[in-house]
């Protein structure tokens, strides 16, 4: 009975509640949805005998979390020449068909086998296989301004068991987390200003001195602590995202974190010192 009492006083509360519960699960059932696969370009090279070939990542889906990746080039027929084992993430290094390594990679490991393009034993006049295939991706190679292809013809990566065209070379596992690093320069940047934005807000709100007035003074402090317990929550949620959502590796986040919380206490002591002596 009670049950019914509740729901009769908060009816209007609960309808919003549910408004918003079900606008929730529309929006995660409709990210649930298989996309087609899609291939980005990276760029063209030469073949041999001079013609186009072109470099690109093909991305399957990941549904909640990072979409599959393989490193591939495609001559002007559209067939596949090369491509690399099925990843989270490939860093690329490819400025010329004798010398082009691809290091595909995930979140945990920075220590990964780098791969060399065999150049010597591809059949770079290959034909495609499928004729709908040859001709989207003609017209995708001969429009300059077009990036990313979708088109199921494209086969998704992560059911692709089989790949070609390059050597794996253990070795360069040496030098992978420095490559890794440089492929995810920009997500390396954003989580380290991320980082150093507290000590900016700490010292702003608990350490400059904005006035001699105790209310006022007390007042900042209030918001001052508002704001940080409001950017923790928030950092902890993008922390979340990059990391699960994005696969975002963790030899990344530990950089930017170490270098951003380094920099931040240098901040503060010299802030510290600064306020000393005067």
């Amino acid at each position: 009975m009670w049950i019914v009492n509740f729901m009769r006083k908060y009816k209007r509360r609960l309808k919003g509640v549910f408004i918003i519960a079900l606008l929730c699960v529309l929006m995660f059932s409709a990210a649930a949805h298989a996309h087609r696969p899609y291939l980005v370009k990276e760029g063209t090279l030469a073949d041999p005998s001079g013609q186009i070939v072109l470099k690109g990542k093909l991305y399957g889906d990941g549904i909640f979390s990072t979409d599959p990746v393989t490193f591939e080039l495609r001559n002007r027929y559209g067939a596949v020449l090369a491509n690399t084992p099925v990843a989270d993430h490939v860093a690329v290094f490819c400025p010329h068909a004798s010398f082009c390594w691809a290091f595909p990679y995930g979140s945990t490991n920075p220590f990964v086998s780098g791969y060399k393009l065999d150049s010597e034993n591809i059949d770079w006049e290959a034909g495609s296989q499928h004729d709908n295939e040859r001709e989207s991706l003609r017209r995708y190679l001969n429009d300059s301004n077009e990036k990313i292809l979708h088109d199921y013809d494209l086969n998704y990566p992560e059911f692709t068991k089989d790949h070609s065209g390059f050597i794996e070379v253990k070795k360069a596992l040496v030098i992978s987390p420095i490559l890794i690093l440089f492929d995810k320069f920009f997500v390396l940047l954003f989580l380290f200003i991320l980082t150093i934005v507290p000590f900016f807000l700490y010292w702003l709100f608990f350490r400059k001195k904005w006035t001699s007035n105790g209310h006022l003074k007390r007042m900042i402090l209030v918001f001052g602590g508002m704001v940080m317990l409001g950017y923790s929550v928030c950092y902890c949620i993008v922390l979340v995202i990059i990391g699960f959502t994005f696969s975002t590796p963790v030899l990344c986040v530990l950089v930017a974190v170490i270098c951003a919380l380094t920099l931040g206490s240098g901040f503060l002591n010299k802030t510290n010192r600064l306020n000393s002596a005067g």
